[in-house]
């Protein structure tokens, strides 16, 4: 829910043909009209190449957008952060848990 706009957005989606994508870098751009998500994959290098990404999506916001999105993230970690603390221990010491 976007609480500035004060509105509920019922998000449809087709789950035959909606991709759930894998991304562990995201590279961020930024122009005077907005900013520019880049979602990607790392690909293991060639010996001798440096690293390598594939895109899987870039996504473009507006400043104000953008800004509602950096809250929303924030808020989202604040009110996980203790359960993301907890799995991400038991997945490194799974013998004290």
């Amino acid at each position: 829910m976007d609480k500035e706009q004060g509105s509920t957005v019922q998000l449809i989606a087709n789950l035959d043909t909606l991709q759930t994508l894998f991304s562990d870098l995201v590279q961020v751009e930024s122009s005077p009209e907005g900013v520019i998500l880049n979602f990607a994959q790392t690909l293991p290098g060639q010996s001798g190449e440096g690293p390598k990404a594939r895109v899987l999506s870039r996504v473009v916001l507006t400043w104000p957008h953008f800004g509602r999105f950096v809250n929303m993230l924030q808020g989202t970690l604040r009110n996980n952060r203790d359960q993301a603390k907890e799995d991400f221990m038991h997945a490194l010491f799974p013998e004290n848990y």
